[in-house]
């Protein structure tokens, strides 16, 4: 395929954490995380002129020529759903999904709705991207947040200031803390796009991949979205 391929959404597994250890030829140890491709079908394809018509937003994706194909993911119980939702499911044939998600591809890479994507759409060695969410930590301190040290005194007067960030300000020129200062805040429940994370191992029986590292962004059991790398790779 040129340029982007079909993408496939993938469910991050419980199996040891989600992080399980992988030895190499070479005998090294390594780290990998494990995903699923759950139940991945197709819904609905759009060429490059229907995308130009029904995008009303990413200009980029009217000039760049990019068709868009619509996946759906994990079988649902129709009697959960709506008649209008189910109806989305009729040109492709199957039971309604759980997951809907839309993604561009070159228009060489279009699939009829219908066609299931399983684990067997990637490669051993090939790269990928992985998007998803950060885990949701809500609000939290400077020392979680940014790794502040914190003053771990015991003494010398110090109360209550053994997590607080210390001074934040001046009382010259803006007479407060600059734009960007590092202060408390929400953490985590961020978009995040893994690049280039190189396949180990893929188990066509169960739809499982074995990416290296422990960088998938979520919590156990999240959905994350797999993509053809746009990374220039080794």
């Amino acid at each position: 395929m040129a340029g982007h391929g079909a993408s496939v959404i993938g469910d991050k597994m419980i199996i040891f954490g989600g992080v399980i250890p992988a030895w190499l030829k070479s005998g090294k140890k390594i780290t990998t995380t494990l995903l699923q491709v759950n139940d991945n079908h197709v819904i609905n394809c759009q060429d490059i002129e229907e995308t130009r018509i029904n995008t009303i937003f990413q200009n980029r994706w009217r000039t760049h020529n990019l068709a868009t194909i619509v996946v759906g993911a994990e079988s649902g119980d129709v009697t959960k759903y709506t008649s209008e939702y189910c109806g989305l499911f009729s040109k492709a044939g199957v039971q309604p999904k759980q997951k809907l998600s839309k993604f561009v591809i070159t228009e060489d890479a279009m699939l009829p709705p219908g066609t299931p994507l399983n684990a067997m759409h990637f490669q051993i060695g090939q790269h990928v991207d992985v998007f998803g969410k950060t885990i949701d930590y809500g609000f939290e301190g400077v020392v979680t947040r940014w790794g502040f040290k914190g003053d771990g005194r015991k003494h010398h007067g110090a109360t209550k200031f053994h997590r607080r960030p210390g001074s934040i300000g001046q009382s010259r020129k803006s007479g407060g803390p600059m734009k960007g200062r590092k202060m408390a805040g929400h953490m985590g429940s961020e978009r995040t796009t893994m690049r280039a994370l190189k396949i180990l191992r893929i188990n066509t029986k169960n739809n499982l991949i074995f990416v290296q590292g422990q960088s998938v962004p979520g919590p156990i059991g999240s959905w994350c979205y797999i993509f053809d790398t746009l990374r220039e790779t080794k």
